[in-house]
This record gives structure tokens, sequence and C-alpha cells, in this order.
């Protein structure tokens, strides 16, 4: 049985690598989010945080506006009750799984476009130190 949780922690390290490649300082936080919410189960806003690589301030930040969009929601932990509990609702998984198909059909068309052609090489950026 295939685990979808190594898959979102492969597109965590993706888009981290990506936003390293390409320069950009501050990659956005939702979609690292999500995939973090995909790869754990029930995180605390820590647990999650530490996950995608971002600080505990970023991540809360990005949670309220998950909340506020409906895509999460958070319970009690029954362990310690100073702690919350970060899940998906039924809205957010049903995000999660459009932005998922896009991906893999954007990923197929890369293979399509690459598979027996020469690989190119990366260009600096103008007015970027290389």
């Amino acid at each position: 049985m295939r685990d979808p949780s190594v898959n979102c922690v492969a597109i965590i390290e993706f888009l981290q690598g990506s936003y390293e490649l390409f320069g950009v300082e501050a990659p956005p936080t939702l979609p690292y989010l999500m995939y973090g919410l995909c790869a754990l189960e029930k995180p605390s806003v820590g647990e999650l945080a530490k996950c995608c690589g971002m600080t505990l301030k970023a991540a809360s930040r990005g949670l309220k506006e998950l909340r506020r969009r409906g895509w999460v929601t958070y319970e009690g932990d029954k362990k310690d009750e100073r702690k919350r509990r970060v899940k998906l609702t039924v809205t957010g998984a049903n995000v999660l799984r459009l932005v998922n198909g896009a991906l893999v059909d954007t990923a197929f068309r890369v293979v399509e476009n690459t598979v027996g052609k020469p690989p190119f090489a990366l260009q600096p950026t103008p007015g970027k130190k290389a």
C-alpha cells in the first residue's frame, strides 16, 4: 500500500529546493503547510512548522489563513491540554486533491517535453549574482 505522506514530504523538499534554486527568499507558506498536514497525522503547530522548515510564527500565521478559508481546523490534544492539533477539513482535503492532480499533470507534461531531448543549461538571471 502506498504511503501518501512520503509524496507530501517529497513535494515539500521539491518546493524548498525550487525556491533556493530560483533565489526566492520567502516561499509561500500555504502550500508547505497543506503538504505538511498531508504528511503528518494531526500534528501540533510546532510539529508542522518543523516538518515544513519554517518558524512557529510563520506556521501560525499561515494556519490562521488556512483556517479562515475553512481548510483546516484545530482540536485539543488528549494528552496535553496546552497543545492544539491541526487537521485538514473535508474542504481542505479536496483542495489538496485538486492541487495534486494539477501537479501530476504538470509533471507528466514536463517529462513528455524532456524525454529524448538534450538537457538544457540554466542561465543566470539578469541582474543577479551567480
